[in-house]
């Protein structure tokens, strides 16, 4: 991966932007002047005095554009004059007075050019910074656009809730009125904002909000997620029901309502740039038109006057140049037309250029911005010359658009050159536009190709959020056909857990009968499942003998749940104890008709008094029956099972909408992050296409002007695919200007290979690895996603070594860290391990297919190996059997520091006997330091991430010192961090990154925990349920003010939470 690292530069010299923008048939650089600069005087508008500064609201685009050009001329002059130093003190090694005074003379030119440097980098400077005060007040257009997001909202609620939403309105609108007046003097920013809502939200909230002056975009077809509603329909796994498309969830509507208004907003922002274009390009060849209008009348007059000059006419002019003590002239003398031929004739005699040089004319245009170089041949009508003369000509065709033309004359062998002693020679030009009128032109075509840049931009937006929406309808079928796969599992395991409870073996150890002499019997056929069948009893046979009637009390399977039935019994008639064979001397039969579940297989009963004060329970054994024809375990199941898939069918469904939900509420985050992501880039970097294609040249765009090689005379872009891991490279590749005079973009074409999903690249000012300036981005180096790549990217092998991991193992906010980082970093497609030591207070209900893997011998033990999942992270167990993590605790023993220096020697012993081959080690806080300088496998390389640095400052110096990449929780504790001893001297390793929730983990439409499950539709009511339920716990009253909570955050007392 390429370095990164940039030379530092003398203050004075430093120069402020970067092209290189030579024809065809420009001089080489490497001949010692192919550098392009300003003239080597100082120009009037510095004046040698610091510029007077415009105020914010009169600095425009084309002053701006003025100060960059300026800037980066006198960048290209520094280079240039170096350039043709170096090569002077290369020919100075000759020792002659001729050389000696090259030399000189081109020392001084280089520190002129330096100076120039510094100052129009410091106008540039400034100008930036004051054009920065004046986008301050972009601070309240943002408020303003937080308002707007707020009426975007109202909009989908009104038709649910007109009266309330119409009050807020009105109040967000007098908000907006007021933030307008106090900050945007002069400019109505509501004029610029647009409300980008379905039309069908616009329509419903239309009929009570007629008088709203809000604009409503068109949002795109519904036809591309129903398109991948349909797909994931068609893949969905046998015997799990496909996902039809939401019509009339309110939740799924509301979630394609968002995704639509992103795709609406991108949709304007792509119209509204095309308009701006247009009226920018039509800006610009109105400019270009007057310029040429005002300067064809006096170029045709300068041309017919134009005539070959005679001998004697050149025989005048050099003997009057020799007077003047000049060694060049040229013809026509009074000025040369722009678009005519220009002859310039030089007395080697007089310059400083050795008597064999090959000479030659380099000449640069407009300040430098394009070299030519013309052929010089000795003059015929001057070869019989006094002593001391020896004339050169060359002749040339001056292009139109000129309005300075500057030379020297080199020697083509050594590249030294004469430069009209650090002043270089300037012809008098004649009809050709001014400078001023150049800058007009340029900045009218640099604020075309911007706009039309923003319009190509806006444009792909459209395309990406296109294909946003279709990922999130593929997201929310997945997610429902994932939830109905999930939740039939669920039900099943449910079921059988339930079946195996009800047919337990005690069972099969019940004293059954389906009758017994003289007590009961069952009557009028079988005892069988899922029939009706009669139940006698004779009441004289036990402690119910002083009544002729009774109450059965009648449960299954073992009074399975506790559960009974209640039937009261009646006398039998004659008829019925003839019917039923039943004895009637000393006999008192009652009976009842009894339905028997198809689940029962044993039928248990006793019996009552119609009172329930006397019982006959057959001597506290109850009474049991064998049902014949019972259910097998099988049916069993799958009879509760359909059972539980009814009384849940209408939670299912709610929950099924919500795991929707949230899938497209991941699609959309994730494409909202990609979008700012790329927004900042679009600056100075960006792609066309803007998301590559795999196989195919992609033109990529680069603004040194943005970035830390602003200034540099030539940028030259390497890089490679995949993260650096691709065989193909990208060698250094010279990037071309897209505009004359070094602003705006520079280009390069770079072929993309078919298998290729991410393109790598970093930027310096030279080709070659010892290149003094780059652009790394900061050491990460800059990544573009391509797209249709073959195969998959191999992604990286990514270990965390770490003592805490939520939710099995937390203390503090580590264990969050761990486990959120880790499964963001596998959700791009690389493999991650997390290690943590096997303590005996793991919630292990929460570690999924846990099991035992061998161990290894460390440390004077025996260590064991265990591995499971937590959250969808495969993590590794070590259990030394020393004891250090049987403590009932994870901290607080005091001897912390042994049992974590113990975690760590194994930890990378286990990577080592088990050939684990990583890419990164992960290691986090003091516990896991040591992991930083051991033994590294696969020589990978280390990130070390610092939670809180009041507890092993020693050892997290050690880890800095020792560690690629330093991280922590955010960027605000990295300041606050950055002056602490053990981190000062490794800052520029050091990034914050925000340490955010994992929305899926802290999700409250799946909380169990929460005395109501809650999403974005009935947020209110789930806030207010738990609201009541910790008011309730707390014994607070039920009032309505805000209620505010903290927890601690003490070590101490997080050891006693861990405990407890």
């Amino acid at each position: 991966m390429p370095a990164n690292g940039a030379a530092a530069a003398p203050a004075a010299a430093s120069p402020s932007s970067s092209i290189d923008s030579g024809s065809s048939n420009s001089g080489s650089s490497s001949t010692g002047g192919g550098g392009r600069g300003a003239p080597t005087s100082t120009p009037r508008q510095f004046g040698g005095q610091r510029p007077t500064l415009p105020k914010p609201s009169m600095i425009s685009e084309k002053s701006r554009v003025k100060a960059v050009a300026a800037k980066i001329s006198a960048a290209r002059e520094l280079a240039r004059r170096l350039a043709e130093e170096k090569q002077a003190a290369v020919a100075a090694a000759r020792a002659d007075a001729d050389s000696d005074r090259l030399r000189r003379s081109t020392e001084i030119a280089a520190a002129q050019a330096a100076a120039q440097a510094a100052r129009a980098d410091a106008l540039a400077r400034q100008l930036k910074r004051v054009e920065g005060a004046r986008s301050s007040t972009s601070g309240s257009l943002t408020r303003l656009r937080r308002e707007n997001e707020a009426l975007k909202g109202l909009l989908l609620e009104l038709a649910a809730d007109r009266q309330a939403a119409q009050a807020r309105l009105t109040e967000l609108q007098e908000k907006m009125a007021d933030l307008a007046t106090s900050s945007m003097s002069g400019e109505d920013p509501l004029a610029t904002l647009t409300f980008d809502i379905p039309p069908a939200a616009v329509a419903a909230a239309a009929v009570e909000t007629k008088e709203l002056p809000l604009q409503a975009a068109a949002a795109p077809a519904e036809a591309p997620a129903a398109a991948g509603l349909a797909a994931a329909a068609a893949s969905a796994p046998a015997g799990v029901e496909p996902p039809s498309p939401v019509k009339s969830a309110d939740l799924a509507l509301a979630e394609k309502s968002k995704l639509a208004a992103h795709a609406a907003a991108a949709a304007a922002e792509k119209a509204q740039a095309e308009a701006v274009a247009a009226s920018e390009r039509e800006a610009a060849e109105a400019a270009a038109a007057a310029i040429a209008a005002a300067s064809a009348e006096i170029t045709q007059k300068a041309r017919k006057a134009v005539t070959a000059p005679l001998p004697a006419q050149i025989q005048k002019y050099a003997a009057d140049a020799v007077a003047r003590g000049e060694s060049v002239f040229w013809w026509p003398p009074e000025g040369l037309p722009v678009g005519t031929t220009a002859r310039v004739y030089y007395n080697r005699c007089g310059g400083p250029l050795p008597s064999n040089a090959q000479l030659v004319l380099k000449a640069g245009l407009n300040k430098w911005e394009e070299i030519n170089l013309y052929k010089l041949s000795r003059c015929a009508a001057l070869l019989n010359s006094p002593q001391r003369q020896e004339w050169w000509e060359a002749e040339f065709e001056l292009p139109a658009g000129l309005f300075k033309f500057d030379f020297v004359i080199m020697d083509k062998t050594t590249g030294a050159v004469d430069n009209n002693k650090a002043r270089d020679f300037t012809l008098p030009l004649v009809g050709g536009p001014t400078e001023q009128q150049l800058l007009e032109q340029r900045a009218a075509e640099y604020a075309a190709a911007e706009a039309q840049r923003r319009a190509l931009l806006a444009a792909a937006e459209v395309a990406i959020w296109e294909k946003v929406q279709m990922e999130a309808a593929e997201a929310a079928a997945e997610a429902r056909v994932a939830f109905r796969e999930r939740r039939t599992k669920e039900l099943m395991a449910a079921a059988a857990q339930a079946v195996a409870q009800r047919r337990r073996p005690a069972l099969a150890t019940l004293e059954t009968a389906i009758s017994k002499a003289g007590t009961f019997a069952w009557v009028g056929g079988p005892l069988k499942a899922g029939a009706g069948c009669m139940l006698v009893y004779n009441c004289r046979s036990g402690p119910l003998a002083f009544t002729n009637s009774a109450k059965l009390h009648l449960g299954y399977d073992g009074w399975y749940n506790k559960e009974k039935q209640t039937y009261d019994m009646q006398p039998l008639s004659g008829s019925q104890l003839d019917q039923y064979n039943l004895p009637k001397h000393e006999h008192s039969w009652c009976g009842c008709m009894v339905d028997i579940p198809a689940s029962a297989a044993v039928v248990d009963f006793v019996l009552s008094d119609r009172d329930g004060r006397v019982w006959d329970n057959n001597n506290n054994r109850d009474f049991h029956s064998s049902v014949e024809a019972a259910a097998t375990n099988d049916s069993m199941v799958e009879m509760v099972f359909q059972a539980m898939k009814r009384e849940a069918a209408d939670a299912d469904r709610a929950a099924e909408d919500r795991a929707a939900s949230r899938a497209m509420r991941r699609v959309e985050s994730k494409a909202q992050v990609a979008k700012r992501r790329r927004e900042a880039q679009y600056e100075f970097l960006y792609t066309l296409p803007v998301t590559p294609p795999a196989g195919q040249s992609v033109e990529l765009f680069y603004n040194p002007d943005m970035t830390s090689l602003r200034g540099r005379p030539e940028i030259y872009v390497r890089g490679s695919f995949n993260r650096w891991r691709h065989l193909v490279t990208i060698p250094p590749t010279k990037m071309t200007p897209t505009m004359p005079g070094g602003i705006g973009f520079l280009k390069a074409t770079l072929p993309v290979p078919a298998d290729a999903h991410m393109l790598d690249v970093v930027f310096a000012d030279g080709e070659g690895v010892t290149a003094g300036f780059y652009d790394s981005n900061g050491g990460l180096d800059y990544h573009i996603p391509i797209e249709g790549g073959i195969g998959v990217m191999p992604g990286l092998k990514v270990v965390h070594v770490a003592v805490e991991m939520a939710p099995i193992a937390k203390v503090g906010g580590m264990g969050d860290v761990v486990t959120a980082l880790a499964r963001a970093v596998q959700e791009e497609g690389n493999t991650v391990e997390v290690v943590i030591p096997k303590y005996d207070v793991i919630s292990y209900h929460q570690v999924e297919g846990l099991y035992q893997d061998g161990g290894f011998n460390y440390g004077g033990t025996f260590v064991r190996v265990w591995h499971g999942v937590v959250e969808g992270l495969n993590t590794t167990f070590l259990e030394p059997e020393n004891g250090h993590f049987w403590r009932g605790c994870i901290y607080g023993r005091g001897d912390d520091h042994v049992r974590f220096g113990f975690f760590c020697g194994a930890a990378a012993e286990y990577l080592k006997v088990r050939n684990v081959q990583p890419d990164i080690l992960h290691c986090h806080d003091w516990q896991s330091a040591p992991v930083a300088w051991g033994e590294r496998p696969n020589n990978a390389k280390c990130v070390f991430t610092i939670h809180n640095l009041n507890y092993g400052a020693d050892l997290v110096g050690r880890a800095m010192a020792s560690c690629e990449v330093a991280t922590t929780v955010s960027p605000t504790y990295a300041r606050e961090i950055s002056g602490h001893p053990v981190i000062a001297p490794h800052l520029h390793k050091m990034f914050g990154i925000r340490n955010g929730i994992d929305q899926e983990l802290w999700d409250p439409s799946i909380d169990d925990f929460l005395p109501m499950t809650y999403g974005p539709e009935d947020v209110v009511q789930g806030k207010a349920a738990a609201r009541r339920e910790l008011r309730k716990r707390a014994n607070l009253a039920e009032i309505d003010v805000p209620l505010v909570g903290a927890l601690p955050c003490s070590r101490n007392n997080a050891v006693m939470l861990s405990k407890n």
